[in-house]
């Protein structure tokens, strides 16, 4: 996999316009998705661009932080703070959106965290929180529903989060202590139990269905942040983060090797953002896609940045949508 190959290929991506600092509040940003609920139209910059991008986003903190959302403008400017009713934040490492499975009506959208970070590797299960979105000026979610998951080979930490369709879910292992490896929640194996169950002894266990390394890949090469976007021919495009590099795949259910199916050509290194602690990844649409950045061990602000990566989509021949 490029992600641990040196040297990497040409960049897929370019920087669509200057670093953005976030809120004091966001101290240690872990995931990131395009906000779906109105708010903020900003101006495009005059060669971005950004004409059909999104305005806003959501995001949040890690560990030791309280379980709250961050709404944020692309300039970082803070619009909503919102408390996540009926969650703990243990260690949220990251988010996706999507619409409902119980959506009345067009465009009703649930936000993800997933609360699966496991530095010490020893806890005994892990959470996916499923809420509501909700919209601008609200200060508290309605009251989050737990999908608690176990691995089969013991505890690993988790930081990437990959949504598909009928809230199917991958997850990709850091590999801190081992393989980076990838996991399948598919609703369709949970029987009759309820999926987002609100007994919190029912407990799932993922399935391992993929090893992208042969051990651990050293601290360059550890997975910080994941995200999918549908496409318009069919199927999904995964960008897939570490703290070096970014790398798209195919998701494929039915391959024989596993789900992700690398693009050739299809990474690029990070190092030249020069990233204090580059931890999410986000697809925003037309072409761009998001980062996020703790601020790392010298305590600085976090930050976003805007990637346009329409050359690379039009070299792999894939249109990636808006959710």
């Amino acid at each position: 996999m490029g992600a641990w190959a040196a040297p990497l290929g040409s960049p897929s991506c370019r920087e669509a316009s200057p670093v953005s600092v976030l809120p004091d509040a966001v101290r240690e940003s872990s995931g990131v998705a395009v906000a779906g609920a109105p708010g903020v139209t900003f101006p495009p910059p005059p060669t971005a661009g950004w004409e059909s991008g999104p305005g806003t986003f959501w995001t949040h903190n890690d560990s030791g932080w309280p379980a709250e959302i961050f709404r944020v403008t692309t300039d970082g400017v803070l619009m909503d703070r919102v408390q996540v009713s009926g969650s703990d934040n243990v260690d949220w490492e990251d988010m996706a959106a999507g619409p409902c499975p119980d959506a009345d009506g067009a465009g009703e959208r649930c936000l993800y965290l997933a609360d699966t970070g496991d530095n010490l590797e020893r806890r005994a299960s892990l959470d996916i929180y499923r809420i509501r979105e909700p919209g601008p000026g609200a200060t508290r979610s309605e009251p989050a529903q737990r999908l608690r998951l176990r691995l089969p080979h013991g505890p690993r930490d988790i930081e990437a989060l990959i949504l598909l369709e009928n809230e199917t879910f991958l997850l990709v292992t850091k590999g801190r202590n081992h393989a980076v490896e990838v996991y399948l929640l598919d609703p369709a194996e949970a029987a009759d139990v309820e999926w987002f169950a609100a007994d919190p002894a029912v407990v799932f266990e993922a399935r391992r269905v993929q090893t992208l390394t042969s051990g651990p890949p050293g601290w360059r090469g550890l997975v910080t942040g994941a995200a999918a976007a549908p496409l318009e021919e069919g199927g999904w495009l995964v960008a897939l983060r570490t703290y070096q590099s970014l790398q798209f795949f195919r998701v494929s259910l039915h391959a024989g090797d596993g789900p992700l199916v690398e693009i050739p050509g299809g990474e690029m290194s990070l190092l030249h953002l020069r990233e204090p602690q580059g931890e999410a990844v986000g697809f925003a649409g037309g072409g761009f896609i998001v980062l996020t950045s703790e601020g790392g061990l010298a305590g600085g602000p976090a930050s976003m940045r805007r990637l346009d990566c329409s050359v690379g989509f039009g070299r792999w021949g894939v249109a990636p949508l808006e959710r």
